[in-house]
């Protein structure tokens, strides 16, 4: 297949956005049902969010795969001025993401009520997380994200910031449960 780094980056973040949208339906429902205590469709949401993040994190790995070369000369350009009106560029940015993140604020103190019985799927949750946190950071660092910043913090090296905010999305799905032992973090 040979199709260009743009389209490779473009295509394979549509997916990526659309599973994040996915995931604010989902995580939406979750909500719901806790409130509920509806311990089938809690698992049903649990079991879904599992697999939309699991997407998510191969959607991102996919759009990685092309040269550090590629990304520098062609894929990087394209999200800066001129081309983009933004001189801090992020998926941060977007409305899907801001309200994926209130979600998980707001699916936090619910979590702690988790029924044991859901447990092993929560687990599942945490780690399809970490394997998306984890791709992201793949892909920032194969395209230098160790050396130097990213297009909206310059100042900082991108991994870190990518390790600190999964440190804490992952404090905000994993509260500690009532017995005072928090869920394996990964």
């Amino acid at each position: 297949m040979n199709t260009d780094a743009l389209t490779i980056w473009k295509h394979f973040h549509w997916l990526f956005f659309t599973n994040t949208q996915a995931l604010v339906v989902c995580f939406g429902c979750l909500k719901n049902a806790l409130r509920n205590q509806n311990e089938n469709d809690i698992r049903t949401d649990l079991k879904s969010a599992t697999i939309l993040l699991k997407s998510s994190g191969a959607s991102m790995k996919m759009a990685g795969s092309f040269s550090r070369q590629e990304y520098e000369e062609t894929v990087r350009p394209s999200m800066q001025a001129p081309e983009i009106s933004e001189d801090d560029f992020s998926g941060l940015m977007s409305w899907d993401h801001a309200v994926l993140v209130q979600l998980w604020r707001e699916l936090s103190p619910l979590l702690r009520d988790l029924p044991e019985a859901l447990h092993k799927e929560h687990q599942d949750v945490l780690e399809a997380y970490h394997f998306l946190a984890g791709s992201h950071r793949a892909v920032c660092e194969r395209f230098g994200g160790d050396e130097g910043g990213s297009l909206r913090s310059k100042k900082n090296i991108a991994i870190n910031i990518l390790d600190q905010f999964e440190k804490n999305r992952t404090r905000l799905i994993s509260p500690p449960l009532p017995s005072g032992c928090p869920i394996n973090h990964g």
